[in-house]
């Protein structure tokens, strides 16, 4: 079971293991018993500990990456570009992202309200810079940044020395060994590359793989054959393949264009509006179709999608524009334009 938007009240025991979870969604307590908790929670790991799994002890050292994102006027080949920054030696990458060029990373200590993090004017002249020092004649200038955003790596915590020389290595700790109650675990550290070998390591302490039963039902088509088919652009195509083997389902729920900068159909929104449990239009648009990570940040077709999203969730026309003005404000902190953060807005 997978719940959204769920903030972890306490982490209880019987003073030796863990006895449950309590969680509180929309107003309401609600206590999940259980002898094992792995807590995943990325820069919030040790705020949710300090809720009765590990208080009063520090697991991880925070540090802040900022991106810019372009849109360039000539179409961008697939090779990605790997350096270090001339000003200070950091590691410094250029990637395309279909049309868009990706440009990373800034990397310094953050001790701060993981929920404030927001990038800054001056990270974006510091990556505009070493950019335009890497990939000079490529036409990398402020007006082509459609935006920047920034994020947190839950690194393991250590004193002193430069923010880069910080290990990326994963780590599942065991609450026990600090004090704290068996059966509660920690992650921290690790990348998005590694994800798959972080995730065997922690189930493996909650014991042996249970046998799955065998699945002789016929098989389907490969989804990549099925998108193959569709009449859609070669960009839609390409949009679409995050849904994978539910790719079918997708389309059958609508194949009207939606945003010509993603590539996003109205099927998505149904889909993701049906099975994914979504609570908020910033939700469809950031968290799910994607659609808010192209160039137009998903602004062209916000109101299309409240209302497709109205129509399956049951939001009214004051809930929808409810929605418009959150996902708009949440759109600005988190994946702001260069304009607003240089009207002092960061």
């Amino acid at each position: 079971m997978i719940a959204n938007h769920t903030r972890v009240v306490s982490v209880t025991s019987d003073g030796k293991r863990v006895t449950g979870v309590v969680v509180e969604a929309v107003g309401e307590a609600h206590a999940i018993p259980t002898r094992a908790v792995i807590n995943a929670a990325g820069p919030w790991v040790d705020a949710v500990n300090e809720h009765g799994g590990l208080p009063g002890v520090e697991l991880l050292g925070l540090t802040r990456g900022t991106h810019i994102v372009f849109e360039l006027e000539q179409p961008l080949g697939r090779d990605a570009v790997f350096s270090n920054t001339k000003r200070d030696g950091r590691v410094f990458f250029a990637v395309p992202q279909g049309p868009l060029l990706l440009v990373g990373t800034t990397d310094d200590r953050f001790d701060g309200d993981p929920s404030s993090i927001r990038p800054s004017s001056s990270d974006v002249d510091y990556l505009l810079e070493e950019a335009q020092e890497l990939l000079p004649g490529m036409g990398l200038t402020r007006d082509r940044i459609r935006y920047a955003y920034a994020g947190l790596r839950p690194l393991q915590r250590v004193k002193g020395g430069p923010e880069a020389a910080i290990s990326r290595r994963h780590a599942v700790v065991p609450h026990a060994k600090h004090g704290g109650p068996e059966g509660m675990y920690s992650v921290v550290g690790g990348k998005l590359s590694t994800f798959r070998p972080l995730a065997e390591e922690a189930a493996a302490l909650l014991g042996p793989p249970r046998k799955r039963k065998t699945d002789n039902s016929p098989v389907a088509p490969g989804w990549n054959l099925v998108l193959k088919e569709t009449p859609l652009s070669l960009h839609q195509k390409h949009h679409l393949r995050i849904y994978g083997p539910a790719i079918a389902e997708v389309l059958a729920l609508g194949m009207e264009p939606l945003c010509e900068h993603a590539g996003a159909i109205a099927g998505e929104v149904r889909y993701v509006a049906t099975t994914e449990e979504v609570k908020s239009l910033a939700d469809i648009m950031m968290r799910r179709t994607g659609i808010s990570w192209s160039a137009c940040r998903g602004l062209c077709c916000a109101e299309t999608v409240a209302a497709i999203a109205g129509t399956v969730l049951g939001w009214d026309g004051s809930r929808q524009s409810a929605e418009l003005d959150a996902f708009r404000a949440e759109l600005d902190f988190h994946l702001p334009s260069v304009e607003s953060l240089d009207l002092g807005m960061a």
